[in-house]
């Protein structure tokens, strides 16, 4: 023992509580004096005849439509207290044609055990049912809290099923011959046990049957006694201590082999697509705390880091969010858009949105296209909301506000520098958790608006207040989904501890659009990976890939769409099927939605 250090003890427990207590009084009342202004986490407002030029509009209908669900905030560990807000799980979205009539049904998880699911049953696109119940679908009687679900078809027999992750073991529920229900089948998926933000789907490695793409955001433990402290009061550490990317295999006896376990990050979202044109999927990490990561599939036999190479990692924000590619330039190659935490003076990082410049490499323009700056951004959706031919870009926000904050001005006090003050005392002092400030009546990245980027002459233009987008709520999960039919791009949205909300596009005068409804071979109802390109008489060509399960939480409408602007034809149709056939299909209708089928097209 070094001289002094025995008195130095003894002097700590005798005044470490004092100073202690000090320490965080002052953190307190400088708090209550500091806050993030709301208009400095958004891009500059746009120039007055952009604002005037923009068409998108949108109606908030969700309880006239039927969308009857609210989140609970719940986390399994008591000792959350009043951080509950901060630590809650967050809600999940998954859109498809569940019976085949024609229409996009919508269904919600609920993480708290105990509380329904809901399966909203579209109704001709007038308004929905929930149907979860009496289809096996309320997954009431779970064990684990819910995480997100993803409709394919698993088992390769025409009809979709459900895979719903948890924290915990996940399940898989199969559609049923016959009448519409579920049947739950855990034992297909082989006690997979583990944390997850997210799961995506896609064939990995080309035998025919769908994998999983597991982002684990906590490590494999059970949640009912892990309280992750440092990812409120730190993150000295916090890197080291996520569940990190799983690809895991399927097969006709379900899901049994591990093709790939990623590092431990905190993984918070996985995007897929094919970076390098080889046929083979590749997959995106988004991760909190660290750099996020590429990694290239290496034709199935497994997945390799090329982060340093594809996106250059000193333009990561460490706080990666969002996983959501698409084509946005014309380019016919796909881009990238990360979301992130920016709420100066606090946290600067801004959203990515990275260009692909070359097979398997990609350059941030996120400041130059004008979607850099958007609060704590969580999913951000691609649509061509006023079908110009230009994919636009919506984005939802928010982070967390105390059980004792109701409204806007009641949230003065930014728990933002009490934790920033917090991280930076020494570790003996943040030990002692019972002086730390109740989170009650504080906030964090609260009461932000979404923001509605408009794609305008070649760069993006925030026109929410305008477009009719003003709701304050912490939004988290979002999924796009034309609910009736009209080629109008609605978008739904997953709240914390609030209601879901509903923005029908009813943009005046839109464009022209054509709808594809991809078929796949037999065993591929929904043919995850398919590249579609629109080649425009103008020499441009539109490419979609089809991943619907990309971004945060939410897979969209499986549909394919395009804007067309004044353009009333539809011009041929190259599909790329997953195999390798490319077939063109021409003749479409314009306005309307078509089933384009594997093998029904022109061979090229």
């Amino acid at each position: 023992m070094r001289p002094g250090s025995s008195a130095l003890s003894s002097a700590w427990k005798r005044f470490g509580g004092a100073v202690t207590a000090i320490a965080l009084l002052s953190v307190i009342v400088l708090g209550k004096r500091l806050q993030t202004t709301p208009d400095r986490v958004y891009e500059p407002r746009p120039p007055p005849e952009v604002l005037r030029a923009s068409p998108i509009r949108f109606h908030e209908e969700a309880s006239s439509l039927g969308l009857d669900y609210r989140h609970s905030l719940y986390y399994p560990d008591p000792e959350a207290g009043s951080y509950l807000p901060l630590m809650a799980f967050p809600p999940a979205i998954a859109v498809a044609d569940v019976d085949g009539d024609g229409w996009m049904d919508v269904y919600v998880v609920q993480p708290q055990p105990g509380l329904p699911n809901r399966l909203f049953h579209n109704e001709g696109g007038t308004h929905f049912v929930d149907i979860a119940e009496q289809v096996g679908l309320a997954d009431t009687s779970r064990a684990y809290a819910g995480s997100m679900a993803v409709w394919a078809d698993f088992n390769r027999d025409g009809r979709l099923d459900l895979f719903q992750s948890r924290f915990g073991c996940h399940t898989l529920f199969l559609q049923d011959a016959g009448a519409l229900h579920f049947t739950q089948r855990s034992d297909l998926v082989h006690m997979y046990c583990s944390n997850p933000k997210a799961v995506n789907v896609a064939d990995m490695n080309h035998d025919g049957w769908l994998d999983l793409v597991v982002g684990n955001y906590y490590p494999a433990t059970n949640l009912a006694s892990y309280l992750p402290v440092n990812h409120v009061f730190g993150t000295a550490g916090a890197n080291f201590q996520g569940g990190g990317t799983d690809v895991v295999l399927g097969s006709p006896g379900g899901f049994a082999r591990i093709l790939f376990r990623g590092p431990s990050a905190h993984t918070t979202a996985v995007g897929i697509s094919d970076i390098d044109d080889d046929g083979w999927p590749d997959v995106f990490a988004a991760n909190d705390y660290t750099y996020d990561q590429m990694l290239h599939n290496e034709a199935g036999r497994g997945l390799v880091d090329v982060t340093g190479v594809a996106i250059p990692r000193v333009e990561h924000g460490l706080s990666g969010m969002d996983a959501e590619f698409a084509e946005f330039d014309d380019s016919g190659a796909m881009s990238l858009f990360v979301s992130n935490m920016y709420f100066p003076p606090f946290a600067t990082t801004h959203n990515l949105l990275w260009k692909k410049t070359g097979p398997g490499r990609f350059v941030n323009v996120g400041d130059e296209q004008g979607v850099a700056r958007c609060g704590w951004a969580w999913t951000g959706k691609f649509a061509d909301f006023d079908d110009d031919g230009a994919l636009d870009l919506f984005v939802i926000n928010g982070k967390a506000r105390g059980e004792r904050v109701r409204t806007k001005e009641e949230a003065t006090r930014s728990f933002a520098f009490v934790r920033n003050s917090i991280v930076a005392t020494p570790p003996q002092l943040r030990e002692r958790m019972s002086l730390v400030p109740d989170f009650g009546g504080y906030q964090l990245s609260a009461f932000e608006r979404s923001c509605v980027f408009w794609h305008h002459e070649g760069r993006f233009y925030d026109v929410a207040p305008e477009a009719g987008v003003t709701d304050l709520e912490e939004g988290q999960a979002a999924a796009l989904v034309d609910f009736d039919n009209d080629g109008r791009m609605d978008v739904v949205v997953a709240n914390m501890g609030a209601p879901l909300l509903a923005y029908h596009d009813v943009t005046p005068s839109p464009g022209h659009w054509v709808g594809l409804d991809l078929v796949g071979p037999p065993g591929m109802r929904t043919p995850f990976g398919t590249k579609v390109f629109l080649h425009r008489d103008d020499g441009k060509t539109q490419m979609r890939e089809l991943y619907p399960a990309n971004g945060f939480r939410g897979q969209n409408d499986p549909r394919v769409h395009f804007g067309l602007g004044a353009v009333e034809h539809v011009p041929d149709v190259e599909v790329r099927w997953p195999d390798g056939r490319v077939e063109t299909f021409g003749g479409l209708a314009v306005d309307a939605y078509a089933v384009v089928r594997y093998g029904a097209g022109s061979p090229r």
